[in-house]
């Protein structure tokens, strides 16, 4: 039991010392080398996550616009001018599966990625200034 107690009172004596310590500052540069590295990748995660969000309104519009040209040939058009029955039901389809595929859950979910990356990149900035 005593050289247990010496052995770790040597122990907790040399960590408490400045000079049994790592050098503080390469400690420091692999730090601030690793946040900058973290930051370059939610940059590019932020980026793709915009054009994958502006992607998928733009699919949403789209579909929109399918169903309401669908409804305008479907009521509109004089009989004899309108499209076949089956183009307009394909129209229809498109429109239906492309506004539950890209509606307002997959938008809201593309967006809450975007938020997470965006606060992510805040909490690395504050660490990067807490190191310089």
């Amino acid at each position: 039991m005593f050289k247990l107690v010496l052995m770790y009172n040597h122990v907790q004596k040399k960590l408490q010392e400045k000079a049994t310590l790592p050098d503080d500052k390469a400690q420091n540069a692999k730090c601030i080398a690793l946040l900058e590295h973290e930051f370059r990748n939610t940059e590019i995660e932020i980026y793709e996550l915009n054009r994958e969000l502006e992607k998928i309104q733009a699919k949403y519009q789209k579909s929109i616009s399918a169903g309401e040209l669908a409804l305008y040939l479907e009521t509109e058009l004089p009989e004899d001018e309108r499209p076949s029955k089956e183009f307009i039901a394909m129209l229809h389809y498109r429109a239906k599966s492309g506004i539950e595929k890209y509606g307002k859950a997959a938008q809201l979910q593309c967006e809450l990625k975007l938020k997470a990356q965006q606060q992510l990149q805040e909490l690395i900035k504050k660490e990067l200034e807490r190191f310089k």
